[in-house]
């Protein structure tokens, strides 16, 4: 295991850092302006933490968009008139399904964004107490 640095050799190794970072600069303004003006504003240029600009994601979201990759569609195993308990367990039936052979755009790990707002990918269920549509992974079939 290496040892560990006090907080004095810390700031005395980036101090070191930034005066050679300095000196290269100068050194750079003295024999290529151009060259100098294109490496400041390369430095300016706001970074994420993984070292990229915000052009340089925004092409990197366009190239992925180009890719012709095939979607996956997914379909749950719930038709109209099948009996489901409810999260609360009542037991309802199926009147419409919305959640057949939705293909996903993005694969997100929330089914939710990944379907977006309306009813895409709910079921509409029919109760006693009431109708309201639900996401198939809430629901369990009543199997005889």
């Amino acid at each position: 295991m290496a040892p560990k640095l006090s907080r004095s050799q810390i700031k005395e190794a980036r101090r070191q850092a930034k005066e050679a970072r300095e000196k290269e600069l100068s050194e750079l303004e003295s024999i290529d302006k151009e060259a100098f003006e294109a490496k400041q504003k390369k430095l300016k240029e706001k970074k994420d933490k993984l070292g990229f600009t915000r052009e340089e994601r925004s092409t990197i979201v366009e190239r992925q968009a180009e890719i012709d990759k095939p979607k996956p569609k997914v379909s749950w195993n719930f038709t109209e008139g099948d009996l489901v308990y409810l999260p609360n367990g009542e037991v309802g039936i199926i009147v419409q399904n919305n959640a057949k052979d939705l293909e996903l755009v993005n694969n997100h790990y929330d089914m939710k964004a990944s379907l977006s707002r309306s009813y895409i990918g709910q079921v509409f269920v029919v109760t006693s107490s009431g109708n309201n549509w639900y996401y198939p992974k809430m629901l369990k079939a009543v199997r005889n």
